[in-house]
Formats: C-alpha cells, structure tokens, sequence
C-alpha cells in the first residue's frame, strides 16, 4: 500500500472520482450548453451565409445597374453627338442655301440694272437720234419737207428700236 502515500496517486483519485461525479451530475448540463452553442454557432453561421449571399445578390445588381447606367450614359453621348452633327450639318446647309440666295437676289438685282441701263441707253440713243435728225433736217429742207421726213424717220426710228 506504498501507492497510498504518494501524492499523485491521490490527485489520480481525486480526478477519476471528478470525472464520475462530472459524468454523473453535470454531464448533461455540459452537453446541453454545447449543444446550445453549437446550434447557435450554426444559425449564426447560416445567418452569416444568408447574409453574405444578400450582399452578392445586392453587389450584383448595383454591378447590373452601374453597366446599365454607363450603357445609358453612353447611348446619350451618342445622341447629343448626333443631334450635335447633324445641327452643324443643318447650320452648314442652311448657311449655303441663304448665301446661294443672296447671290442669286445679288444676281438678278444685277441684271435688273443691266436691263435699266440698256433701256435708258437705248431711250438716250433714240432722243439723241430724233433730235439730230430733227435738226440736221431743219437745217437742210424746207418747212413742208421737213414734217414729212421728220415723221418718216420718227417711224422708221420706232420701227427698228422696237424689234430690238
């Protein structure tokens, strides 16, 4: 019975007779506190799951979104480019147009005072004529003559200038 007196056989006993009254009393209350949290570990974990896939789900649709809106922001730049082009287009057309209408009024208004400058000139050649004439024939024929080749001339004058 040497055992008996040393110290560690009774710290042995004293532990084996913990563990009997452990397994005895309080086991149950242990496995019970475990299993608690171990099911607490686990719907905090699921929640931890259900959490992480909300914050995917919702990443992916702010991702979806944010492509969409520099899709959207893309197809306007493209409109504003467009509409831009084609009004500078439509302000180069139209900057044509009024200028080959300027040119045009330009032109006719030309032409207008061409016609009225050969009309007068060819009113002043026929006043100068009558008158030339009128005179070379007063100088040079009679009274009586006179009227008759005045009238003559005058018609003759008339005549030709008309068929002009």
């Amino acid at each position: 019975m040497y055992i008996f007196k040393e110290a560690e056989t009774w710290v042995a006993v004293a532990f084996i007779l913990f563990l009997i009254i452990l397994f005895r009393f309080g086991w149950s209350k242990i496995v019970k506190a475990l299993d608690n949290r171990a099911e607490t570990i686990r719907k905090e974990l699921n929640e931890a799951r259900n959490l992480r896939e909300q914050a995917q789900s919702l990443l992916a649709d702010y991702q979806k979104k944010k492509q969409e809106s520099e899709n959207e922001i893309d197809k306007i730049i493209q409109k504003a480019k467009s509409e831009a082009d084609i009004t500078f287009k439509n302000s180069i057309q139209n900057h044509k147009d009024l200028l080959e209408r300027r040119k045009k009024t330009a032109e006719e208004k030309i032409s207008q005072a061409k016609e009225r400058v050969i009309q007068d000139i060819k009113e002043s050649i026929v006043d100068i004529s009558v008158n030339t004439t009128e005179a070379l024939l007063k100088e040079n024929i009679n009274e009586s003559n006179n009227k008759k080749l005045v009238k003559e001339a005058s018609d003759k004058i008339d005549k030709d200038f008309l068929n002009i």
